[in-house]
């Protein structure tokens, strides 16, 4: 194997690889544009990153929610942040784009392309609004915005972080088709928990486990005063010492089921892997599947499984990799 296969380039260690899809997703309010930005600007900056190191790197920052509003968000940052000597490569697209109808002579994939010239890292805050008008609950709009974003990722040779909303099942992870969660590398859920603690959790990583936990709160920032005299604020993202716990969410019946058969799947043909160096009891995931489909207990079987996987990760019950499965914890009562 060649050395080049090996290892693998970090635009941020341990997190986010030079080519990887990102989605970062969470319910409105709970800071996950802040935490895109500030996790952006400091790959931008070359600065080290809630204790990990960065890469600097080209970002291209697609602000399709906050518009002109990114414009102060950049400039809490360089106030609180950054010193003298910081040199960001950075650029902000505030202007509509269509990452969904695609085709034709030209499309908003090669104006972006062309505007941007290169980049390392884009991100696409908002993806519904990246859709533009498109159903994010559809198999052919979903699967042409992740199109669009594996050329953005293929032209540029970059990283891509999407930031995306819950659907009204915050337990059943990021809105729309599932087609958005298979297509990424890693998947970062972020809730704001009690004291009003943010709390980012890595509930999909490809190559190592996920739950790691990243806890932060937002500190407003007086930036100045407008033409009456009131004052400019924004905010910047502040590590926090204190991680909340989250609150237990029940599981939905056939999720439970479905953790159930996967237990007993393990204990009849479950074999030990090493992931990221921690050594775990797992399955292939058909296994497991093969074993829901004949208990009987899914009338409904496509999408039952559907809903019990997208539960069961969502609260990290269970950790997937390459094709295997495993529980991340005995199963609740």
């Amino acid at each position: 194997m060649l050395e080049s296969e090996l290892k693998t380039k970090s635009m941020v260690k341990s997190l986010l690889d030079s080519t990887a899809i990102a989605l970062i997703f969470g319910e409105s309010g709970c800071g996950k544009t802040f935490f895109a930005l500030d996790l952006a600007l400091h790959i931008a900056g070359g600065l080290e990153w809630f204790g990990r190191r960065v890469t600097k790197g080209r970002v291209v920052y697609v602000a399709t929610e906050a518009g002109r509003s990114i414009r102060n968000r950049v400039a809490a940052f360089a106030q609180e942040k950054a010193s003298d000597q910081t040199e960001f490569d950075f650029v902000a697209v505030v202007s509509p784009i269509d990452l969904c109808h695609l085709g034709g002579k030209e499309d908003d994939v090669d104006r972006l392309i062309a505007a941007v010239g290169s980049a390392d890292l884009i991100v696409i805050d908002t993806v519904s609004r990246a859709l533009a008008g498109g159903n994010e609950n559809g198999p052919d709009d979903m699967g042409s915005f992740v199109t669009a974003i594996d050329r953005l990722r293929e032209k540029l040779n970059c990283a891509v972080i999407e930031v995306h909303h819950v659907g009204k099942n915050a337990s059943l992870g990021a809105r729309g088709h599932s087609l958005l969660h298979c297509a990424v590398d890693t998947e970062i859920r972020i809730e704001r928990r009690v004291g009003g603690i943010s709390v980012a959790t890595v509930i999909k990583q490809r190559d190592v486990p996920g739950g790691v936990e990243i806890a932060f709160k937002l500190r407003q920032v007086l930036l100045g005063e407008d033409q009456d005299g009131d004052p400019v604020t924004s905010c910047v993202v502040a590590p926090s010492d204190w991680v909340p716990e989250a609150k237990k969410k029940e599981l939905p019946a056939q999720a439970k089921e479905a953790l159930m058969i996967l237990n007993q799947a393990l204990g009849k043909k479950g074999k030990r892997r090493s992931v990221g160096g921690l050594e775990v009891k797992a399955v292939e995931v058909e296994v497991w599947r093969e074993h829901m489909e004949k208990s009987g207990l899914f009338p409904v079987f496509r999408s039952a499984w559907s809903r019990c996987l997208k539960a069961l990760r969502a609260d990290n019950h269970i950790g997937l990799q390459d094709g295997w499965v495993w529980a991340t914890e005995p199963l609740p009562e």
